[in-house]
């Protein structure tokens, strides 16, 4: 065991894997929730037996018949429909992929008609650098529909301005309004903004810890290996090997695959866990499809493993 330790430390320092300056940058664009058009203007039954007819479908996940009505009402310019069109090619709903060049299409000729969704629509796009989107018209509609009290803007917009670089501060100032607020994914966003090396905001680790913490406790699997990561360099002055391990688990155990790496890692290691190499094993194999230091720890392992037979 002594031997599998040494050998596990060596890679363990080779990767320079805990030796991270800044946490990764911002994901890519907001995480979108499919119930988006739940809380739409349909919930009251509508006169039209066609509307009815594409918001039964939509309902029931049948989106093939759903976008064939909505397509067939935006054609007399009901926005709404229109809107829906725009959503379901985003989405890739009952698609093979999202077709963002089809969605913003749609969502232009739903906000001629006055769609609030379809200006949160094109704003989400634009958020993730997909569709051409003019930077103005991406603004102007994010804008108009915070105007218009659509607390759902928020994200696309902090998350626009953010990627665009128009405005850093005014995008984490959102970030932590909707943290304060309660959402995860806003606090996660903004500890990132506080710890990528970026001038502003000015980076503050021990902030950024506060965020991770409301992240991670809320649920955050990405949130759940950095907070570990935290723990574990004392980036934030307080440096806790079992709290780390605590929280490299969660991580793994929620299949984010950098947690998965390093909850292996301290396992391999025995830091914060006792020794464990199996469970090493275990999630060096979940992680090394999209961590490369996962694979060359597995690797590593499978050889020591050889060596014993």
């Amino acid at each position: 065991m002594k031997k599998y330790l040494l050998i596990a430390a060596s890679l363990f320092f080779a990767s320079n894997c805990f030796a991270q300056d800044v946490l990764p940058k911002l994901p890519n664009g907001p995480k979108i929730k499919q119930d988006a058009f739940e809380n739409y203007q349909w919930q009251k039954d509508s006169a039209d037996k066609d509307t009815n007819a594409m918001v039964s479908y939509y309902k029931a996940q049948d989106y093939k018949n759903a976008l064939i009505k909505a397509k067939a009402l935006s054609e007399k310019n009901d926005k709404n429909a229109t809107a829906l069109v725009g959503y379901i090619y985003e989405m890739g709903l009952g698609l093979e992929a999202p077709d963002y060049i089809l969605a913003v299409s749609n969502y232009r000729n739903a906000i001629k008609l006055g769609s609030i969704d379809a200006m949160i629509g094109l704003g989400r796009i634009a958020s993730i650098g997909q569709g051409d989107i003019p930077l103005l018209e991406a603004n102007d509609a994010l804008e108009t529909a915070i105007a218009a009290k659509r607390s759902d803007a928020v994200m696309p917009m902090a998350d626009f301005l953010i990627r665009s670089g128009s405005d850093k501060m005014r995008g984490f100032a959102f970030y932590q309004g909707l943290s304060d607020a309660g959402d995860i994914d806003a606090a996660y966003k903004a500890a990132v903004l506080l710890d990528d090396g970026d001038i502003l905001p000015p980076d503050d680790p021990i902030m950024a810890q506060k965020y991770l913490m409301k992240s991670a406790t809320g649920g955050n699997h990405q949130a759940e290996a950095d907070l570990g990561l935290y723990f574990y360099l004392g980036k934030a002055g307080i440096k806790n090997q079992i709290e780390a391990a605590s929280w490299f688990k969660k991580a793994a155990e929620g299949g984010d695959k950098q947690g998965a790496f390093y909850w292996a890692l301290v396992n391999a290691k025995g830091e914060g866990v006792k020794a464990d190499l199996q469970t090493a094993i275990k999630y060096s194999q979940i992680a090394k499809d999209e961590v490369p230091q996962a694979q060359r720890l597995y690797d590593q392992l499978q050889k020591y493993i050889v060596t014993q037979k």
